[in-house]
């Protein structure tokens, strides 16, 4: 969490913007919950209509997973549970296609290592990959979401080492988009904070 806030105070300056937003359409909004303070709560409170939620996507991205992180850094996990649920009764009740279909199967198995369905979790993390290496335009899959998805749900499984081979597939994507910096201060990454092999990549990567 000190990364985290001093990215945040220096690197970003999100705090101070985020004190100045008063339309919820600015995507500093999705790193309200990581700074701390009462920003986390005003998060929670934005509904889907104020959050400009409008597909499936933005549902499980933007509106259920950040709450549920939310909770975590409150040390509520009951609270997170409550999203956790919602993300996976939402996505088991339909099929998934499409080109978010992979990363949406990653959420759903977010979802079940969030609410303890660690086997289950395995599973679809399976699926996930699979459908993945199907329709993926690159065959070792680090286009510039895929990555961050895959290392967020491995984390969740207890497996940060994991978590972080996939960071470092990030990286090097040609795709770009992602630096260590950002995958500091990424919502989906909060559950890799203080372990060894994230700090670890953080000194190794210092851009």
């Amino acid at each position: 969490m000190t990364i985290v806030r001093g990215l945040a105070a220096n690197g970003f300056g999100f705090a101070s913007r985020i004190a100045h937003v008063t339309r919820p359409d600015n995507t500093v909004l999705g790193y309200m919950p990581y700074i701390g303070g009462a920003y986390g709560s005003r998060y929670v409170a934005l509904s889907a209509r104020e959050l400009g939620i409008t597909t499936l996507p933005d549902s499980v991205f933007l509106y259920y997973s950040i709450k549920a992180d939310v909770f975590h850094h409150r040390g509520e996990p009951a609270g997170a549970r409550v999203y956790y649920d919602s993300i996976r009764t939402l996505l088991m009740s339909r099929p998934l296609t499409g080109p978010y279909a992979p990363t949406l199967l990653l959420q759903r198995a977010l979802a079940e290592a969030g609410v303890g369905d660690t086997a289950v979790a395995r599973r679809t993390l399976v699926t996930a990959l699979a459908t993945a290496r199907r329709t993926a335009s690159r065959p070792d899959l680090t286009d510039v979401f895929f990555p961050r998805s895959a290392a967020a749900v491995y984390a969740r499984l207890g497996e940060p080492e994991t978590a972080v081979r996939w960071l470092a597939a990030g990286l090097a994507s040609p795709s770009g988009g992602y630096t260590s910096r950002r995958y500091a201060m990424e919502p989906s990454l909060f559950v890799l904070r203080g372990t060894p092999a994230f700090e670890r990549f953080l000194r190794e990567h210092p851009q």
